[in-house]
């Protein structure tokens, strides 16, 4: 029997246990020699023993449903925790899948580097004249299928660290799996994300573009990156 076993048994043999003590030292009290029995009428000493066995039960009643509660309470919590700890794991693992393709090709076309302030300049104003990582310029098309991935990249970031920052999503757990790709793409877009919010065409609302995500990455501890993981990963695609 391990220790969780023991605890919940003793838990609730211990009011038993207390009602029969008490049941059996008010019979002595009240029946026993050299007792009180001699000042009180035989009814009487029914009467108030029956009064003191109902106390004591009701005095059970009452430390076991409290330890019921209590253990319900406790369930309900490990059970919430659970869900949380599920919610955050499924919500990266979508994240993953989902913008495996775009991250693929923005890998291809800028690298793994921090992306450069005139290739953030480029996929902010129109039209869009963007050079991939070998100084080439792409064509319109290309140059917007780079820019939707990086969008596609950032906001699925965003939302995630929404979560997180408003307790949806378990910021622990989250750093654990992930802090190292959050950190990572942040840094890399981190120019677009600037001259985003610079833009004098930007719409109303975009100087707070992606700020809920930067908030999340501030408070990701460098002891958790991996640095050798993001040094391979920097190394895939120059």
């Amino acid at each position: 029997m391990n220790t969780a076993q023991s605890g919940r048994r003793v838990l609730v043999v211990v009011p038993w246990a207390l009602t029969v003590i008490l049941a059996l030292l008010s019979a002595y009290l009240l029946l026993g020699p050299g007792g009180i029995s001699s000042i009180f009428s035989a009814s009487e000493r029914a009467y108030a023993l029956a009064m003191i066995l109902i106390g004591a039960a009701s005095l059970t009643t009452a430390i076991s449903s409290l330890v019921l509660v209590r253990k319900v309470s406790r369930r309900d919590d490990t059970g919430a925790r659970s869900e949380l700890l599920r919610a955050t794991l499924d919500a990266w693992s979508r994240w993953s899948d989902t913008t495996r393709d775009s991250r693929v090709l923005l890998s291809e076309q800028l690298g793994t580097d921090t992306i450069t302030h005139t290739q953030a300049d480029a996929l902010v104003h129109r039209p869009l004249r963007l050079h991939d990582r070998h100084g080439r310029e792409l064509d319109e098309q290309q140059a917007r299928d780079v820019l939707y991935a990086m969008i596609s990249v950032l906001n699925g970031l965003e939302r995630i660290a929404i979560g997180v920052n408003t307790g949806a999503y378990d910021r622990k757990l989250l750093t654990a799996v992930g802090g190292t790709i959050i950190k990572r793409s942040f840094t890399r877009f981190s120019p677009y994300v600037e001259r985003r919010r610079e833009s004098a065409q930007a719409h109303s609302g975009q100087s707070r573009a992606f700020v809920e995500l930067e908030i999340l990455v501030s408070e990701i501890p460098e002891a958790v990156v991996d640095h050798a993981r993001l040094k391979k990963l920097n190394e895939g695609r120059r």
